[in-house]
């Protein structure tokens, strides 16, 4: 139950790290410290965390991209940029990415109970 905690929290202090896709690499450096094998609960709990997060980086620097390509081109073309639209992207990543484990985390800690939480996405990791 602790290293299944800890490996959410090691989410959450991935997503403050200013580094792109730090929210997965934190937690996979937990992972390969603590335990790193396949068939255990914290394994299963990691891939699925590894798994989810790895795909919302990858869907909010794809759109932030997108977003800054267009940016240029407006600002190419001799025209101010929308910029409120940077918030959709920024506010999905905060809500899967920080939101998101630490209501796990919270819930967790409080009821003492490690479930898989996260639902199965891409299966990068295994």
């Amino acid at each position: 139950m602790k290293q299944t905690l800890n490996l959410h929290l090691f989410s959450l202090i991935g997503f403050f790290i200013p580094i792109p896709f730090a929210n997965v690499a934190m937690p996979w450096i937990y992972w390969k410290l603590k335990e790193g094998r396949s068939g255990s609960e914290l394994s299963q709990q990691a891939c699925n965390v590894l798994n989810f997060q790895f795909l919302v980086a990858c869907i909010y620097w794809i759109a932030m991209g997108a977003m800054w390509y267009h940016f240029v081109k407006v600002l190419a073309a001799g025209q101010e940029p929308e910029y409120a639209w940077l918030a959709y992207p920024f506010g999905f990543y905060a809500i899967c990415a920080l939101l998101y484990p630490l209501c796990v985390s919270i819930y967790v800690g409080a009821t003492r109970k490690a479930k898989l939480f996260y639902p199965k996405t891409i299966r990068l990791f295994k």
